[in-house]
């Protein structure tokens, strides 16, 4: 590889001393280019053989908040046997939520045996998972005319950072967590019993009733088949369906804001929920795997289902959260849902209605919450 604006100036520079020796005779011009001419023999030395073993390695601060400073780190060792008197590092990095691409290079220079730690200081501008790559490593002369691209294997050098929301209270919080707490959900009268903890009343055997409530003593003490009427379950299954799909932004800022304020409710509202302990189930849709439904019923969940949230990319489809829940898993399994979107309006109202069959439904948009906060 060759750099042809320093080629030039180089050669430029050479003629001209050159060309002043000649009609000169003097020994500063002739020293000058004898010492240029000594230089264009060190970089050819130097093209062939810096670089030739070296290890590379990349490191980056697993977690970082919200418009805070992180840091990425690049180490370089030379295990060669002549120094690197210039090296130029390319580094990538890609949010995989929103595919925001951002790219840093770094220079320096290696001694033999020696090696070389340079930080990178980033700031968190949006809510994903950051994966930080070394795309590109160049070994150059000192002034960078000849230069030779190292051989790497694909994808060897890579580290991620989870940009995740800090804890901090929206006033909406903790009232869908009153709402949701285990002592306020109602009984599923529809549902039959299951609570076999809990015996409210006997009754006659009726046809289809399953043989394991048979109340056996009094059966035999009565002489009638006596069945267990059991503890009505519990109405507390949540799930929460946060949006993925933000096709409506033609500018790449608002589509970036859209998707952090999204993500920023949707974690806020289930690490709090999940500080409750109320059990739910967190859904988003993933092009890859189709609809994505994580039980959580405790931090440790919360922290598990977070890595692959925030790395799941947005989609850019005309399907809203609810009618591809409804279309993958025909809305049963569940009697309470929260929808988070930042679009309520795109949201067919046949859709939230063919919802509300399976059970209650919130919605909250973010851009109505973002103008009361």
């Amino acid at each position: 590889m060759y750099n042809h604006i320093e080629g030039i100036k180089f050669i430029a520079t050479f003629v001209i001393l050159l060309l002043l020796f000649i009609f000169t005779g003097s020994v500063i011009f002739l020293t000058a280019v004898l010492t240029m001419l000594f230089y264009s023999l060190i970089s050819v030395l130097l093209y062939m053989f810096q670089g030739r073993n070296f290890d590379l390695k990349i490191t980056a601060d697993s977690e970082a908040m919200i418009d805070k400073t992180y840091q990425i780190v690049v180490e370089i060792r030379n295990n060669s046997k002549f120094p690197i008197f210039g090296f130029k590092c390319g580094i990538v990095s890609r949010n995989l939520l929103n595919d925001e691409i951002t790219k840093d290079t770094i220079k320096g220079s290696v001694w033999l045996g020696r090696g070389e730690s340079i930080p990178i200081a980033k700031v968190s501008k949006h809510y994903g998972e950051i994966e930080s790559v070394i795309d590109t490593v160049v070994f150059s002369d000192p002034i960078g005319i000849l230069k030779r691209e190292a051989v790497r294997k694909e994808r060897q050098y890579l580290a991620n950072t989870l940009v995740v929301p800090e804890d901090k209270e929206i006033e909406i919080i903790p009232e869908i967590s009153d709402r949701y707490d285990v002592e306020s959900f109602r009984y599923a009268e529809n549902q039959v019993g299951d609570d076999i903890s809990e015996t409210v009343g006997i009754r006659d055997y009726r046809l289809g009733d399953d043989i394991r409530r048979v109340h056996w003593k009094l059966t035999a003490k009565t002489g009638d088949v006596l069945v267990r009427e059991l503890g009505l379950p519990v109405d507390n299954n949540l799930l929460i369906l946060s949006e993925k799909n933000f096709s409506s932004y033609s500018e790449k800022e608002d589509l970036y804001d859209a998707i952090d304020y999204v993500t920023e409710l949707t974690l806020l509202m289930v690490s709090h929920l999940a500080r409750k302990d109320v059990h739910l189930a967190l859904g988003w849709e993933d092009k890859r795997k189709g609809i994505v439904i994580t039980n959580i019923s405790s931090l440790d969940d919360y922290y598990s289902a977070l890595h692959e949230f925030v790395s799941t990319p947005v989609c850019l489809n005309n399907y809203n959260i609810v009618r591809y829940y409804l279309s993958a898993n025909n809305g049963y399994g569940f009697n309470n849902y929260i929808v988070v979107t930042d679009d309520s309006e795109g949201i067919d109202q046949e859709d939230i209605n063919k919802l509300r069959e399976f059970g209650h439904v919130e919605l909250f948009d973010t851009k109505t919450i973002k103008q009361h906060t």
